[in-house]
């Protein structure tokens, strides 16, 4: 499970949609990336889990307004719920 999480986050972290930015160093590790992961994960399957589901970061400015609503609407959603963890 912690091996699937970490993968996840290298995922979301470095995979990029079509934007009006342009590239930066984590674009560029991504592009080249990316080929890699794939064939790791054909070697290494992950129950549910493919490249071509993953979520893909989008920079702020390239949402529209309904995309920055939605998400700041998630986020306060999300604040509203109690921990679930302990301190």
């Amino acid at each position: 499970m912690v091996q699937h999480t970490a993968l996840s986050a290298i995922i979301y972290a470095g995979l990029v949609s079509a934007g009006a930015n342009p590239q930066d160093a984590v674009d560029k590790l991504a592009e080249s990336s990316l080929p890699k992961l794939e064939e790791w994960l054909i070697k290494n399957p992950q129950p549910g889990y493919a490249c071509k589901t993953a979520a893909k970061r989008k920079e702020w400015s390239d949402l529209s307004l309904a995309e920055r609503k939605q998400y700041t609407d998630a986020i306060l959603c999300l604040q509203s719920k109690p921990a679930l963890t302990s301190r």
